[in-house]
């Protein structure tokens, strides 16, 4: 959410980006371990905290 947030306000405040595709590849990459990795370690942390009965 957050990642979508600063893309937009990016944007709205007239960011042009003039990469190239090999670039925006390796951004979409970055993104998509950040992500990833926080998936994990939410998931982690609910399995490794939540209490059972």
């Amino acid at each position: 959410m957050a990642i979508a947030i600063t893309i937009g306000v990016a944007l709205l405040m007239g960011f042009r980006p003039s990469a190239s595709f090999a670039e925006w590849l390796g951004v979409i990459g970055i993104v998509a371990l950040t992500v990833g990795l926080s998936l994990i370690g939410y998931l982690w942390a609910r399995a490794t905290f939540t209490k059972r009965a």
